[in-house]
């Protein structure tokens, strides 16, 4: 009878992970539901994955909790569970968890991953950073993680060290978003160290992978903006207000670029639409009077 019983729950958590893996969540907690039932202590683990999934952190918990409560050498289960209270913001017990996990098994990377993750969330970046230094040797395949740890340091304006993962990550990494996130970041350092040339490439690499992306246009138009090439910002500025007809700092700019490029009728014009949308801004009233000077003085200078 016991035989029985446990095949049938093996049967029943077989059938909740073809659903997990098909996208059902409902229906794989449901057989996860009945695995339980018949004593099955694996299907805590798996329910527990699945609620996480769907972010269900609580009942996450709960499954895992109960998960190492029967098996006190689950390095998997206490991972997933220090993974689920850094999730919920409790994290010293997810720190404690982990810790735990990696206790258990040295060489788990996910665990040094997610105990990264929730050093960097308590900024404590140079743990961090050791953490993620770990998973790299571990995991040569996990790519992501050059992510994680460029993004520390950036955090931490460690510019060339962030671009270097960045860049090892874009050479690796086989998921466009991760590829789009490197380039967008590495061009975020790139403009910090006023490499402009580099970072509008950047721009430019992300645009052609995410050309529908508003805010790739006003980075590059940022950076050409900085590196003095305003005639190439300004068809970005003007592709941002298409989309964004509220945007007063890409009025601003633009009508800031029409000025450096001597256009002052153009520059006075798009400072005006400016304040039309923002009539109490002191920057546009005073950009309008700084033109209005420029050209009163040319007037006077005719005479």
């Amino acid at each position: 009878m016991k035989k029985r019983q446990k095949y049938k729950g093996s049967l029943y958590a077989i059938r909740g992970i073809e659903y997990v893996q098909k996208g059902n969540y409902a229906k794989a907690v449901s057989f996860f539901n009945k695995a339980i039932s018949l004593k099955n202590k694996d299907a805590y683990v798996l329910r527990g994955m699945a609620y996480s999934d769907i972010g269900q952190t609580k009942k996450a918990i709960s499954d895992f909790e109960q998960a190492v409560r029967f098996n006190p050498k689950d390095y998997k289960a206490y991972s997933y569970l220090g993974m689920n209270y850094g999730k919920s913001g409790h994290h010293r017990k997810a720190i404690s968890a982990l810790n735990k996990s990696i206790y258990i098994y040295s060489k788990y990377a996910y665990a040094y991953l997610c105990r990264g993750v929730t050093y960097e969330k308590g900024r404590n970046f140079k743990k961090a950073i050791k953490d993620y230094t770990e998973v790299t040797k571990l995991d040569k395949k996990d790519a992501g993680v050059y992510y994680n740890r460029g993004n520390v340091y950036l955090a931490m304006k460690q510019y060339e060290k962030a671009i270097k993962d960045y860049s090892k990550l874009i050479k690796t990494g086989k998921r466009n978003t991760d590829r789009i996130n490197a380039y967008n970041n590495r061009g975020v350092c790139y403009t910090r160290i006023k490499q402009f040339k580099k970072a509008t490439l950047d721009c430019n690499k992300v645009i052609s992978l995410e050309p529908k992306n508003i805010g790739n246009y006003w980075n590059r138009a940022f950076n050409y903006f900085a590196a003095g090439q305003f005639r190439k910002a300004i068809p970005d500025y003007v592709r941002v207000l298409k989309f964004e007809p509220e945007n007063l700092d890409a009025y601003y700019r633009l009508g800031e670029s029409y000025h450096k490029l001597g256009d002052i009728k153009k520059a006075r014009y798009i400072m005006r639409k400016g304040l039309m949308k923002s009539p109490t801004d002191k920057d546009f009233k005073n950009y309008l009077k700084k033109l209005k000077d420029i050209v009163d003085k040319k007037i006077n200078e005719a005479k």
